[in-house]
């Protein structure tokens, strides 16, 4: 049930204040909200409370930087104002292990990786300490340098940076080059 101010209507049409609607989402059945029986002070929000509760406890593991992916993470936020350092450490901080809606995944030697919006962080943990070892772009060369693709946030800063801290796994390889015609 979502509570919304009815601000007019329009044949068969309502016109809503602000709820958590999608423009053009049928709405099934209308009631009024009547205050002697719609508000539930006493009411739990179930799994809203559970996440709002871990949230309010201290992080479980403690989060440091190496000197590589910090200057890496100052330099992205001086020279390109990408920073996402705080979120970093906040998610890492509550539960670094992999998972898919966290975005962290193991890699082959063992360290784990957690996806940043267009970047990426690589961690390591030892029993309740995390340390970040490295910040990388997501894209590869490839992709960034694909004309068709002029969407990629952070195009420029992650081009940059793969200039000053090279990534052999991002690099375009032997023989390879992008591909300036949008594919069928």
């Amino acid at each position: 049930m979502t509570p919304a101010r009815l601000l007019g209507i329009e044949g068969l049409r309502l016109l809503l204040g602000p709820c958590d609607l999608l423009e053009g989402t049928p709405i099934l059945d209308i009631k009024p909200y009547v205050p002697a029986y719609d508000a539930f002070p006493e009411s739990a929000a179930g799994w809203i409370d559970t996440v709002e509760a871990l949230h309010a406890e201290p992080p479980a593991y403690a989060v440091s930087w190496s000197l590589q992916a910090r200057e890496q993470a100052e330099w992205l936020k001086a020279a390109w104002s990408v920073d996402f350092q705080q979120r970093l450490v906040e998610i890492l901080g509550r539960d670094p292990r992999p998972h898919r809606t966290r975005r962290i995944r193991r890699l082959s030697g063992g360290d784990l990786v957690i996806g940043c919006g267009t970047w990426r962080a690589e961690f390591q943990v030892h029993d309740l300490q995390i340390e970040i070892r490295a910040l990388k772009p997501s894209f590869p060369v490839r992709f960034l340098l694909e004309s068709w693709r002029e969407g990629i946030p952070d195009r420029d800063a992650q081009l940059a940076f793969m200039q000053r801290w090279p990534c052999p796994e991002l690099e375009l390889r032997e023989g390879e080059s992008p591909n300036h015609s949008r594919p069928l």
